[in-house]
């Protein structure tokens, strides 16, 4: 199942860079970006590889970008994750977090994030809360109620400026 979600990571981060599908373009991506390193060590760590984990945690630690959610699904990209912690229930498909921002808990709780969204700079998404799918998170948004599916927000605290045609 991990290594499924991280085919499905490498097929986006391909995509992103414009890039073969290869072990080549893997290698690439390893070599040139901290955030997939931290993803792969994410991935990794509840497999059979989760020796190779140490190779991969020192871009974490160097990099700050922490990923404690308890599902990531595939297609996943945080870009220039710098500062950026991801404490959630669960992250859904081809979800975008750019640097500097917070997804945790509040109350005892985290959130749930849908498919689809993205997150722009130092965002702060806390508590029990759902964020629906297709959603973009305008940056420095504050967000600590539920967000219905298709709608863009922003502010503190957020609220929707508009509704999406889909």
């Amino acid at each position: 199942m991990h290594l499924e979600l991280l085919k499905q990571d490498l097929l986006r981060w391909c995509d992103a860079e414009k890039k073969s599908y290869s072990l080549i373009s893997a290698i690439r991506l390893w070599m040139k970006y901290d955030e997939f390193k931290c993803l792969v060590n994410y991935r990794l760590k509840s497999t059979k590889m989760s020796k190779f984990c140490k190779i991969f945690s020192r871009a974490e630690k160097r990099h700050n970008l922490y990923i404690y959610a308890d599902y990531v699904g595939g297609g996943f990209m945080p870009f220039h994750a710098f500062s950026t912690i991801i404490h959630a229930k669960s992250l859904g498909r081809n979800c975008t977090i750019f640097q500097n921002v917070t997804i945790g808990y509040w109350n005892g709780d985290k959130p749930t994030i849908g498919d689809n969204v993205t997150v722009y700079a130092g965002a702060v998404i806390i508590g029990g809360i759902y964020i629906g799918d297709n959603v973009e998170i305008g940056a420095n948004a504050v967000v600590t109620k539920n967000i219905p599916a298709n709608t863009i927000v922003a502010g503190v605290p957020a609220k929707i400026i508009k509704y999406k045609d889909c």
